[in-house]
């Protein structure tokens, strides 16, 4: 029974040599900013309110063209509710994708409203649009530009298609420069925050990775497996800890040099990497320290996992020539621990038992 459950913890979620993810992966393609950034994007709604109401009632002579003035300014009242409203919301913390999606629809349709009452033969009003989307985008990525400028895209047509239905020469070809005008910046943003976005989230996945193994490093290790404890408490589950240390990895240095030691430190992540799963993680916690979580895995599975990493390091070590062993401390959560430091620090010492031991190295368990 124990074989069938580890067969099938290792072949959950698995892929394929260096694909592995041993880190923790970035929520899709979606982000939520600093509270300044989301601040200043309700300040620009507000103010583009402000200047539409300011425009309809003392800048143009004509009325607006489908509603009545006041129509038209129990809109602009309404916005300005509806605006105040989601700011609440989004203050106390209910800051949704769904809801970021409905306050940007209702961007679109409120501009569309307004663009298709302009009374002016180029209706100024159209580049609110380009506020819209390149807000969006820069708030909450690419994905949320990519529906931004689609929606844009297909309400505009329909709105300038009719603004320009039986209008004159001169007000089909400004309407026409205005809207290509448009498009082109709204188009070059993209492509420039794609290629931003891009190399923000290279430099953040790289942040969290140790240089030479590709493992996390000790900083990204903490806010992962705090993630994974806090869902053990919620969720009633097991979670296993195992610390690993390298016997004798000094002598190696001193005598074989530290190319030979990285070497032994990227064999040693390789097969760590090989032997967990995506919903696991692996870190270098510093020189030639290891930790390993295995989520949702108690210490009776754990304990095969060990035994296959001794075996594959120790055929490895005969294939090799270095010398060298593995000094492991496992423990479980809650069992040893319901906090991060609580469990590590009861594995760091089950770890350093058998480290000292006579025999140097082997398997420890934390004692509760």
């Amino acid at each position: 029974m124990g074989f069938e459950h580890e067969q099938n913890r290792r072949g959950e979620d698995r892929r394929a040599g260096s694909e592995r993810r041993v880190y923790k992966s970035l929520k899709g393609s979606w982000h939520l900013t600093r509270w300044a950034d989301i601040k200043l994007q309700f300040e620009t709604r507000y103010l583009m309110t402000i200047a539409g109401f300011a425009l309809f009632n003392w800048v143009y002579q004509a009325a607006p063209l489908f509603v009545s003035l006041n129509q038209m300014n129990l809109f602009f009242g309404l916005y300005f509710v509806w605006i105040s409203f989601t700011y609440i919301l989004v203050y106390h913390g209910q800051d949704k994708v769904w809801k970021a999606r409905l306050t940007m629809c209702a961007d679109i349709l409120g501009i569309a409203f307004v663009v298709i009452n302009d009374p002016s033969s180029v209706p100024p009003t159209v580049l609110v649009w380009v506020l819209i989307v390149m807000g969006n985008g820069m708030r909450f990525g690419m994905s949320m530009f990519r529906e931004a400028l689609a929606v844009c895209f297909i309400v505009a047509a329909v709105i300038l298609s009719i603004k320009v239905y039986g209008a004159s020469y001169d007000s089909v070809a400004g309407i026409s420069i205005l809207a290509v005008f448009c498009a082109a910046i709204i188009v070059y943003a993209y492509v420039l925050t794609s290629r931003i976005d891009r190399t923000h989230r290279e430099l953040e996945r790289l942040s969290r990775l140790d240089p030479l193994t590709s493992l996390l490093n000790r900083i990204s290790f903490v806010d992962v497996a705090g993630d994974m404890l806090a869902k053990v408490c919620k969720y009633d589950s097991k979670l296993t800890l195992m610390f690993i240390d390298i016997d004798k990895f000094k002598s190696i240095n001193d005598s074989m040099g530290h190319a030979k030691g990285d070497k032994v430190l990227c064999e040693l992540s390789s097969i760590l990497k090989h032997n967990i799963r995506c919903s696991d993680a692996a870190a270098r916690f510093g020189g030639d320290e290891f930790v390993l979580v295995l989520n949702d895995t108690g210490i009776k599975v754990a304990t095969q996992v060990v035994n296959r990493i001794q075996r594959e390091t120790m055929k490895w070590v005969d294939e090799s020539d270095f010398d060298l062993s593995l000094s492991i401390g496992v423990g479980e959560a809650p069992t040893h621990g319901d906090c991060l430091d609580e469990l590590l620090l009861k594995v760091d010492q089950a770890m350093y038992e058998t480290k000292f031991s006579a025999t140097l190295g082997g398997v420890a368990y934390a004692k509760g």
